[in-house]
């Protein structure tokens, strides 16, 4: 048993970022328990206080997590222990959470991992964080180019893709699935903004940004929806969608 012979400060974190995690068993109330039960098996004491959380927020970037900004700046202020009940929990982004540890590091601070069972206390423990870093940054990865590949198939087939059409094409009604009454939609080109497309592609010249496409789009008269000039961010997406 590990006994808190220093007065260090415990503080948790977790997170949830779908009712579908909550489904598979790491619901805010799992991990907070978790949190709870690790403070009394290694003799630290738990405050309420010290237990953080962020609720349906993806775990791709910390600078979208406030409340684990807070637990970091918290642990770092104190130079204490931050819990977390998975890698998952704390993050994916390889970079932020190997900086997010150096970080601690730098401040006296040490990590815990209730599910994969490391802490940076130890050499072990600082060796098993960045291999299970590198491979949740993977995990992640695989999980963004299978989503990618799958949209991409949906589109191929003129298959709706989200709530609203890409630039492009517009949603028709197709009928409904067997056995039941929801509706299928699917994408229909809009010829306009087709051609729409096929002119900025024309514009992809060496040394144009996307800013001067859309500058020359507009003095064509070639506008977004909202009849305004395409920001370089959803004309990069209209591209890369229709490359």
């Amino acid at each position: 048993m590990k006994n808190n012979i220093n007065n260090r400060i415990a503080i948790g974190y977790g997170r949830v970022s779908s009712g579908k995690q909550v489904e598979l068993g790491v619901s805010l109330e799992v991990q907070h328990q978790k949190f709870q039960d690790w403070c009394r098996l290694h003799d630290y004491t738990y405050d309420p206080a010290n237990w953080f959380f962020d609720a349906g927020i993806s775990g791709k970037s910390k600078e979208n997590r406030p409340a684990l900004l807070d637990a970091i700046e918290k642990v770092c202020a104190c130079k204490g222990v931050l819990f977390f009940y998975s890698l998952s929990r704390f993050g994916r982004n390889l970079r932020e959470t190997i900086d997010s540890a150096h970080k601690l590091q730098e401040s006296g601070c040490d990590m815990i991992s209730y599910t994969e069972a490391f802490d940076t206390s130890t050499s072990t423990g600082r060796m098993v964080f960045v291999m299970l870093s590198a491979v949740a940054e993977k995990l992640r990865e695989d999980i963004c180019e299978n989503t990618s590949n799958a949209m991409a198939h949906l589109r191929s087939i003129g298959r709706r893709t989200s709530k609203h059409p890409p630039y492009g094409f517009r949603h028709e009604s197709c009928g409904t699935k067997t056995g039941s009454d929801k509706v299928i939609f699917i994408c229909v080109p809009v010829p306009e903004e087709q051609t729409t497309i096929r002119v900025a592609h024309s514009l992809r010249m060496p040394g144009a940004t996307l800013r001067d496409i859309s500058n020359m789009l507009a003095y064509l008269g070639r506008l977004n929806r909202a009849q305004k000039p395409f920001s370089p961010a959803v004309l990069a997406s209209i591209l890369r969608n229709a490359a």
